[in-house]
């Protein structure tokens, strides 16, 4: 019987593969998770927030709720969890078929000829034993061999994020050993699907070039099977207001910005969307430009998500700067401290696992939060206060990405990047 810690291995494995994160949970960027986060809301309309995910990544929580469970499952392909442990219960199980050896009573002979005969039934029965362990042992040896190939598929992009529009570079090496039966599929932000189209050289570079603005997918397939999938999301060289499942691509300086603050205004009809579905407004800025070196560099953004800007319950916040390979977040949650979060390069200090309770934020007024990074110690500041210092060991590269979220609307004051030696790269103080 397979226990429902194994399934959850399980269910992290497909995601791995599904989304090409690192097998090390810890080098899991942020930017994944909100991919992983917008693809479960969309499927499922389930919300499943980023911290919550990585916990279950780095598996240092117990079992989840079964609605978080479900959510997984169906995301992959499945109606639900129950569904999902039918499935890999009946693959995993190795069937044996009954069978009985009946000895016919001896006819009337001498001892030696019945003793004879019982021995050379004993060698076809020991034979036969043989036979039916060395076939076990060749089936499941050839389930992992087989395992073992599709997991060193290499499936790896040169980026992630882009403008419109961006051809993105897909390294693919398949193992000579698998059959020769891959596909390549690409879906547009629109949904349109092009292919499957067949892959002609096991070892490649895939060039793609997506125009729409929006979350594009490729995905190698093996016969039906999804083997690997792929995100790539295009975004306007500038400021960009996503909420999951729609992106909004219309003017954002006329249509988001008033009295110096970039919000998504009150009278919109995402507002009804995002109250109804309990969901994140996203407010990302991309630069093809360099904003910074990622280990050397200041982050400000002075932002407020109360009642009045139409934050939601109990008013998170996350501040995230992104490279190519890495990023710099602080995630804050009013009431609820096991929400709170920092994360810089592979280190995630966790309000669940460490005490943050000393982290104080109050959504109803203004914040300026403060992320400062030198030679790969950062330092997290709430209005000037320091709240923590923790260092990394995996380097980041230049920074072209800055992700600001919040529970609701709220609104973003100002935002500035400056370099070691205070020389100002980014601002954007939303005047005219």
């Amino acid at each position: 019987m397979i226990n429902d810690q194994s399934i959850i291995k399980q269910i992290i494995l497909e995601y791995q593969i599904k989304y090409n994160l690192d097998p090390d949970p810890n080098k899991v960027t942020s930017f994944q998770l909100k991919i992983i986060e917008d693809d479960i809301l969309r499927i499922t309309n389930i919300a499943i927030s980023e911290s919550t995910l990585r916990r279950i990544f780095q598996q240092k929580t117990g079992n989840p709720q079964l609605a978080t469970l479900n959510a997984l499952c169906i995301c992959l392909g499945y109606n639900n969890y129950s569904e999902y442990v039918r499935a890999k219960s009946t693959k995993n199980k190795i069937s044996e078929s009954d069978s009985t050896l009946s000895e016919p009573a001896p006819p009337t002979q001498t001892k030696n000829k019945i003793q004879k005969k019982r021995k050379k039934q004993s060698k076809w029965f020991f034979i036969g034993l043989s036979l039916l362990i060395g076939g076990a042992l060749l089936f499941i040896t050839g389930k992992v061999t087989e395992k073992l190939l599709f997991n060193s598929i290499i499936f790896e992009p040169n980026r992630t994020i882009g403008t419109q529009p961006t051809t993105f570079h897909i390294i693919c090496d398949i193992p000579w050993l698998l059959p020769n039966h891959f596909s390549i599929e690409y879906i547009d932000a629109d949904g349109s699907l092009i292919g499957p189209r067949k892959i002609e050289h096991r070892q490649t570079t895939i060039h793609k070039s997506f125009f729409l603005i929006g979350t594009n997918t490729i995905r190698l397939k093996y016969k039906e099977r999804i083997i690997r999938e792929l995100q790539f999301v295009i975004l306007k060289n500038g400021w960009n207001i996503r909420i999951p499942g729609k992106d909004l691509s219309m003017d954002i300086r006329s249509q988001f910005i008033k009295n110096g603050t970039l919000s998504i205004p009150f009278d919109s009809t995402i507002i009804s969307v995002i109250q109804k579905n309990n969901i994140f407004s996203h407010y990302q800025y991309y630069s093809e430009r360099s904003l910074g070196d990622g280990n050397n560099f200041t982050i400000e953004a002075k932002v407020c998500n109360s009642e009045r800007d139409g934050g939601i319950p109990y008013y998170d916040i996350n501040v995230d700067v992104s490279s190519d390979n890495g990023s710099h977040a602080i995630t804050f949650n009013s009431q609820v401290n096991s929400y709170n979060n920092l994360h810089s390069g592979e280190i995630v200090i966790s309000g669940e696992f460490d005490d943050l309770s000393h982290i104080k934020y109050f959504p109803s007024e203004w914040q300026v939060i403060i992320i400062k990074v030198e030679n790969q110690i950062a330092k997290y500041y709430i209005n000037d206060e320091l709240q923590y210092t923790l260092s990394y060991k995996r380097p980041l590269s230049e920074l072209h990405f800055i992700n600001i979220r919040f529970k609701g609307l709220g609104a973003i004051d100002y935002v500035r990047i400056t370099d070691k030696h205070g020389k100002c790269t980014f601002f954007d103080d939303f005047n005219e």
